[in-house]
């Protein structure tokens, strides 16, 4: 098992032939495409990989990464944070024909060096976990317009306090004549 200082290119065929394990910790600035996506770009990225060959033959890379990341929420337009928790299940292979053959358990990566940054690898899954469209609980949004969360809040009277809109087709009604 490789802990401490984590290696910055990794041969993931030797480690699979060796079923070495990586556990360590990789800032998040050292992840420009993830820290760019996000709101802030301090702390580290938990991670704990294992790599084998499979009953298959496949080099496959198992395991975990955590992060606790800031972004804006798209509803209310604040600051949330969200714990993003990435379950790894790669197949690396040489090229895309490889690619295509890799069982449906596994999501393909491909590695056409020997050698390949474990930031890449890494950088790819989390960017892969953020959600399309960041979002509060509404119960937890602050956003003022949010009828739901007023709604959960056990406020029957909803409708009552709405405030009553003219409808903009009512003088349409005025002008229409039967003939």
């Amino acid at each position: 098992m490789l802990t401490g200082q984590l290696p910055l290119s990794i041969n993931p065929r030797k480690l699979a032939h060796a079923e070495t394990r990586i556990a360590g910790s990789i800032l998040v600035t050292d992840l420009p495409r993830f820290a760019e996506a996000i709101l802030d770009p301090s702390g580290e990225v938990a991670l704990d990989l294992q790599f084998l060959v499979d009953e298959e033959g496949f080099y496959v890379v198992q395991g975990t990464l955590s992060v606790e990341v800031k972004l804006t929420c798209q509803r209310c337009l604040q600051v949330m944070r969200l714990p993003l928790s990435v379950t790894c299940n790669l197949a690396i292979v040489w090229h895309e024909e490889a690619a295509k053959a890799v069982p449906a358990h596994y999501d393909p990566v491909i590695v056409a060096e020997a050698n390949v940054a474990l930031t890449d690898l890494v950088e790819d899954e989390l960017i892969l976990a953020l959600p399309i469209v960041a979002r509060h609980e509404l119960t937890e949004c602050h956003f003022e317009g949010n009828v739901e969360a007023s709604d959960q809040d056990g406020d029957d009277n909803a409708e009552a306090n709405t405030p009553s809109r003219e409808n903009p087709f009512q003088v349409l009604a005025s002008l229409k004549t039967d003939t």
